[in-house]
């Protein structure tokens, strides 16, 4: 996916849809966060589902990677 296709890409965020960083901070899709491999990027979504610990998939300089929630603490 292009990072023009992204910019028009709409999802409905769910409600129930957050986490908790690594300093206990409640994290949702669209939060700036910061990750000490990858440096700052922002939330797109939450798994809380698929595994037993919440995934994050974060946008890092236009790639997107997937990574527990507990590793990335909020910006702000």
């Amino acid at each position: 996916m292009k990072f023009e296709d992204y910019l028009t890409e709409v999802r409905i965020v769910n409600p129930k849809e957050k986490a908790k960083d690594e300093d206990g901070r409640i994290i949702r899709p669209g939060d700036i966060v910061t990750h000490p491999k990858f440096g700052k990027g922002q939330i797109e979504m939450i798994d809380i589902k698929t595994y037993s610990i919440p995934m994050v998939v974060v946008m890092f300089n236009k790639d997107k990677i997937v990574r527990p929630a507990i590793e990335l603490r909020k910006r702000g």
